[in-house]
């Protein structure tokens, strides 16, 4: 073989070897891409659920603050009730104070 064969004939192999590289490459990367889709379809899922999760959970939550408005009212009512029960039973025990000191010194 002369000697401008052989480095056409080590070219073609060299080039065989580098088309070959190449596409083990493209092959890698094409299951790369395979693998990232994938994993970008469950991501994109796991944002949907959480995206309703995160709404039905925010529902809730104004629920929850209705009905602590609710409670905080009727326990502002049930404290002034309390408060207008306690100034009865003071003014009765006062009443009953005064009767018995009376009835004290009307015996005397």
């Amino acid at each position: 073989m002369s000697g401008q064969r052989y480095r056409e004939f080590e070219d073609t192999l060299l080039s065989n070897e580098i088309i070959r590289a190449l596409a083990n490459e493209l092959k890698a990367l094409r299951a790369r891409l395979v693998a990232i889709e994938d994993e970008n379809r469950d991501l994109q899922a796991e944002m949907r659920r959480t995206t309703g999760e995160k709404k039905k959970l925010q529902m809730l939550n104004n629920v929850l603050k209705a009905r602590n408005l609710e409670v905080e009212g009727e326990n502002h009512s049930l404290q002034q009730e309390l408060h207008g029960v306690r100034q009865c039973l003071q003014a009765a025990s006062l009443k009953d104070v005064i009767r018995g000191a009376l009835s004290m010194n009307s015996v005397r």
